[in-house]
């Protein structure tokens, strides 16, 4: 522990964010019979302070701001994320949580919730599936049921793309 507390210190005030591209399937909840249609999740996140994101004293499940872009095969094409966040401690439960909304034409606003859970015996390995639901807001029907699986090449671009900025 006193290496993460260590790393806190030592970073200085700073902004980190990072790009997310997550593919895989959807299938409708009331059709479990139905062919996978194809998903598509462009995000971006951001750490607004990273060296209290890094000091392991802070038991705080951090929530990330969640911009992009989400697009399902037959629901949503390239709508941009509303209100989204993602939810995530580098020493908690392990679990990383993806919420936002979209609203796709003709204008029913959908909320997307999904989970990776991350074992530290084998951190890639377990993180690399996103299990999510798809519900309406208006009435919470679960609308579709959503599963991308990462893989290394995605890990590789997510890395490429973090940037640091340093605040004030």
């Amino acid at each position: 522990m006193w290496a993460g507390a260590l790393i806190a210190a030592l970073t200085p005030r700073a902004r980190l964010i990072f790009q997310e591209k997550v593919s895989g399937y959807h299938r409708p909840a009331d059709r479990e019979d139905a062919p996978p249609r194809s998903f598509r999740l462009e995000l971006e996140a951001r750490i607004d302070d990273l060296s209290r994101f890094l000091d392991p004293a802070s038991p705080v499940r951090h929530r990330l701001r969640l911009t992009g872009r989400v697009a399902l095969d037959g629901l949503a094409q390239s709508v941009p994320v509303d209100s989204g966040r993602l939810e995530l401690s580098p020493y908690a439960d392990g679990q990383i949580r993806y919420c936002f909304r979209f609203t796709p034409p003709p204008g029913s606003t959908l909320h997307f919730e999904g989970q990776r859970q991350l074992a530290l015996a084998d951190p890639w390995g377990s993180a690399a599936t996103l299990i999510g639901e798809i519900t309406q807001v208006d009435s919470g029907r679960t609308v579709t049921t959503c599963r991308a699986r990462s893989r290394s090449s995605d890990l590789a671009r997510l890395l490429r793309s973090l940037t640091v900025r340093r605040l004030g």
